[in-house]
């Protein structure tokens, strides 16, 4: 079996090797076809079925696999799996070998090392148990490769300043991509100011800022010396945000914020600090967490929600 995202690699397969498929938009009869050929056909006949991540992942037995080549990555641990179970069904009598593809410099090489994360505290918390229902919401980790992404721009901006051509070309377009994406979920998106190598923040205060790389740029709003404010600067929209992102533009070589708007709040898990302890009690408490946007930081997580009816205070 090779399992794949797209329909094209998933045709390009099947016509290299035999012709069998499964796919969303197949009618059933084709389908169920295609499994009926690759399940009695000798290896000669029927040596591979290509199937569709998600619309093959779920009701199909092809036991009749000895090994599953997934040839792109999932988006969640829960996808990977259920591709998995279609080899591992009752009827299964052999030994059965699953391998994931990835390819370096690609964006499943992101993909891959946050759904290998995630499946690994999924494995911690569950202990064993079944994954059903707790499966990670695909937004979450769009959100977390966003987040790398940016990261990964990120370290051509926070470069000394005599060291960079300015343009912000290069992390321009990854801070927008992920400004869209957080913008999609009703956050609004502004620029940040960066930290450079040794540890001193990219505005003014350089060396003497006490968060560097942790706080928004701002505007001069009002007549006094200190009347600065990042409100004016919060993208609120899709034009706005390849606004003031722009390849060239001020704020291109820079950070990413969020600001939260009202109903949302954000868990920041610090895993140096007891945060992992601290989400496994809550979840305990509340009998689970809901699936929401989150991405990685540094030193554990952010997990965004939207606030509970009646929440009164800030998030």
């Amino acid at each position: 079996m090779v399992a794949a995202h797209h329909r094209d690699e998933v045709d390009a397969y099947a016509a290299e090797f035999g012709g069998l498929k499964l796919q969303g938009g197949q009618p059933v009869a084709e389908k169920e076809a295609a499994k009926a050929a690759f399940q009695v056909g000798s290896a000669d006949e029927a040596p591979v079925i290509s199937v569709a991540i998600g619309a093959g992942g779920v009701g199909h037995t092809l036991t009749a696999a000895r090994v599953g080549i997934q040839a792109e990555q999932a988006w969640t641990p829960g996808d990977t799996q259920q591709m998995k179970k279609r080899l591992h069904r009752i009827g299964q009598d052999r030994p059965v070998d699953y391998y994931i593809t990835v390819a370096e410099s690609t964006i499943d090489e992101h993909l891959h090392s946050v759904v290998s994360t995630k499946q690994a505290t999924l494995d911690a918390v569950l202990d064993g148990q079944a994954d059903d229902g707790v499966a990670d919401d695909e937004r979450s980790v769009v959100a977390e490769v966003a987040w790398l992404l940016t990261q990964q721009g990120l370290d051509v901006s926070a470069a000394e300043p005599d060291s960079v051509d300015g343009s912000g070309s290069s992390s321009g377009k990854m801070l927008r991509d992920a400004a869209h994406l957080y913008l999609r979920h009703g956050l609004q998106p502004v620029p940040g100011w960066a930290a450079r190598p040794n540890g001193a923040c990219c505005c003014p205060r350089s060396a003497d800022c006490p968060r560097p790389g942790k706080h928004p740029r701002s505007v001069h709003v009002g007549p006094g010396p200190r009347d600065f404010s990042w409100k004016p600067l919060a993208c609120a929209t899709p034009d706005e945000v390849e606004q003031r992102f722009a390849d060239g533009g001020e704020y291109a070589a820079g950070n990413l914020m969020l600001a939260m708007p009202e109903g949302m709040l954000v868990i920041d898990q610090d895993n140096d600090d007891g945060g992992r302890e601290a989400i496994a009690a809550l979840a305990g408490q509340l009998g689970g967490l809901p699936v929401t946007l989150s991405h990685d930081t540094p030193h554990g997580s952010h997990r965004i929600y939207r606030t509970p009816q009646g929440w009164k205070g800030r998030g």
